[in-house]
């Protein structure tokens, strides 16, 4: 974990406190396949209905295609093969 203390604007250009990053491995999977990335987590201090949010060197790493209309996320997973992640539209 890095320490990391300087204030960032969220999505209504409020100020947030930044906490730190935290640098893991995430490991997405289907049945018997997974793929594993690095990715660089930065916690904050903020009211959102979000988790987390993926940004664009983790998409590049995923090779992901986003869609916020359908609240859906495509990306190569084995040869031949695309994996979606989808959100459920009534828990936003």
């Amino acid at each position: 974990m890095t320490l990391h203390d300087e204030p960032i604007y969220g999505f209504s250009r409020e100020r947030v406190c930044t906490r730190r990053y935290i640098d893991l491995h995430k490991v997405y999977h289907e049945g018997n396949q997974t793929k594993n990335i690095h990715v660089r987590f930065l916690v904050v201090e903020a009211h959102t209905s979000y988790i987390v949010l993926l940004g664009r060197p983790s998409l590049n790493t995923l090779g992901a295609v986003v869609s916020t209309f359908h609240l859906a996320m495509k990306f190569p997973f084995v040869v031949n093969y695309i994996l979606t992640i989808h959100k459920d539209q009534n828990l936003v």
